[in-house]
């Protein structure tokens, strides 16, 4: 398997790695990650299992000034945690009751294929995490309500470690 690089540019594999200097981590461990957090809310809450959802937005990449580069990329800490995710820009979703897995990617314009290389398609990034199904981010709001989503939970609040305020999800159609 080629190997992965903090870019996004490499072949899809199921592992996660930051380079030929550090270790591979299997993509398993995320989908167990993903298992856990759903077996706790179904045991520690009193949430409806039907119709609901929870929602974890991944990091942006942020523009060094006001040029056309940006700063390096690092995943949300909750978003890579649960997907393991790479890339900038996508949104996860786990549901509660049938206790499968939603990537979001952002649906890229043909042209970016001259910086990127191939662009990948759903099917490479469903392989790729692991996860049950993949869209495209500008979908979320029509899949989710197709899906009769009723209640979603974002992650809201203060990071005991850093005393900052977690970034909660928003998309296009959260408000339906």
């Amino acid at each position: 398997m080629a190997e992965s690089n903090s870019t996004g540019t490499s072949n899809m594999e199921s592992y996660y790695t930051r380079g030929n200097h550090t270790l591979k981590v299997p993509m398993s461990l995320f989908r167990e990650n993903r298992e856990r957090l759903l077996a706790r809310l179904k045991r520690n809450t009193d949430l409806p299992a039907a119709n609901t959802f929870v929602i974890l937005q991944g990091g942006i990449e942020i523009p060094f000034n006001d040029t056309d580069i940006n700063w390096p990329f690092r995943q949300e800490s909750f978003f890579q945690w649960c997907f393991g995710v790479e890339e900038p820009g996508c949104y996860g979703a786990l549901d509660l009751s049938l206790e499968k897995s939603i990537l979001f990617v952002p649906r890229l314009p043909a042209e970016y294929a001259i910086w990127e290389g191939k662009l990948h398609t759903l099917e490479d990034f469903k392989k790729r995490y692991g996860v049950d199904e993949t869209y495209y981010t500008d979908e979320i709001g029509r899949i989710l309500k197709g899906k009769n989503a009723s209640l979603l939970l974002t992650l809201s609040g203060k990071n005991s470690d850093s005393g900052l305020h977690a970034q909660e999800a928003i998309f296009d159609g959260i408000g339906q």
